[in-house]
């Protein structure tokens, strides 16, 4: 009787994510390099995501192989200690690259975000400590992985002097902290720092006087971190099964696969501002724009928005003076390929009656 196994499917799923996110930043990559001639601050985070990206799926891919990850738990042969030692050191591998690629992709949106430079206080703040809780998170998470057995070394070798003592396994040797709590935890704080990350955009771009589908395209492209705290739930929810054994059979379920779903689609998601821009260029009426292609650089990568003043002509063609009124207009590194955030966005210039402002 051959022998069941989902070990084919688990293999596809985190190799067509890492696929897909990998031509997503090529094609970001490629693009803003053509228009732009350089590399931005976070598209270098973003690459670098990547990299570890590529790292940790590989890693997870030798995990499934050397635990028969996807067969029926009685069809998985009983393990030697020096495999079961190499299987550990492949799982602390795979979970100290997971976190960083998270990490990583957000601080890219957060330096985005800041890019645009948002003049509220309370935009600023809320970057900032967003900056903070997600480098804190991505640090405090990584050693909290390699160090969470003292000593660390018998993470993985704790199998060559355990005992089985009344069914319990005993070993005076080490002490780890408690996984479920930590793992529960951290994937919470991230989950949230995601939902938080979602939310700025929104409130940076509900203010602008922008026509209603393009201001609801740019929110929605700013904001798809909500793909990325969906899949994060999803994943919570299989850890919470996983660890209060809940799962009839957890090395023929497919959950240990979200993490590289995860990562990958946070990767897509943070392309996601170039996505538009590769749209809006090529098929200029997508988003509503129709002069994407009239300017003389093509793409303005999204730099900065503020508004302005400028003096307004008077009736008889001259300019009011330092004392007089002024309009406040937007002015932008366009987000849609327009040269500004709204083909229908004014810019005051001075307007005449006879001639020429002076």
């Amino acid at each position: 009787m051959a022998v069941e196994s989902r070990q084919p499917d688990a293999f596809a799923i985190i190799f067509v994510f890492l696929g897909a996110a990998t031509v997503t930043l090529l094609g970001q990559l490629v693009f803003t390099n053509k228009v732009l001639k350089e590399l931005p601050a976070d598209d270098i985070l973003i690459f670098i995501a990547w990299a570890i990206d590529v790292a940790q799926t590989g890693t997870a891919a030798a995990w499934m192989k050397a635990t028969w990850y996807g067969y029926h738990s009685s069809d998985v042969p009983d393990f030697t200690v020096e495999q079961q030692v190499h299987q550990a050191k492949i799982m602390l591998v795979q979970g100290l690259l997971y976190n960083p690629v998270l990490g990583l992709v957000k601080w890219s949106i957060i330096v985005f975000l800041m890019r645009l430079d948002d003049k509220r206080k309370i935009i600023k703040w809320t970057l900032r400590i967003l900056f903070a809780v997600n480098l804190g998170h991505l640090i405090s998470v990584f050693f909290g992985v390699l160090l969470q057995c003292s000593p660390v070394h018998m993470y993985w070798d704790h199998y060559k002097t355990d005992q089985v003592v009344d069914g319990q396994v005993v070993n005076d040797n080490y002490s780890c902290i408690d996984q479920a709590s930590f793992s529960l935890s951290t994937a919470a704080i991230s989950v949230s720092t995601d939902i938080a990350i979602l939310l700025v955009p929104i409130a940076i771009m509900v203010n602008l006087q922008l026509p209603l589908r393009r201001k609801l395209a740019v929110i929605i492209v700013l904001s798809l971190s909500w793909a990325v705290a969906v899949v994060g739930a999803i994943r919570i929810y299989f850890f919470v099964n996983f660890w209060y054994g809940r799962f009839p059979d957890p090395n023929w379920s497919l959950w240990n696969t979200l993490s590289g779903v995860e990562n990958n689609v946070a990767i897509m998601v943070s392309c996601a501002p170039s996505i538009k821009a590769v749209i809006t260029w090529y098929m200029p009426r997508f988003f509503g724009t129709s002069n994407a292609r009239s300017n003389t650089t093509p793409y303005h990568y999204p730099g900065t928005y503020q508004l302005s003043t400028r003096p307004r002509a008077d009736s008889e063609g001259g300019v009011r003076g330092k004392g007089s009124s002024t309009e406040a207009i937007v002015r932008s590194e366009s987000l849609d390929g327009s040269g500004e955030f709204g083909a229908n966005s004014e810019t005051t210039e001075p307007r005449t009656t006879q001639g020429r402002a002076t």
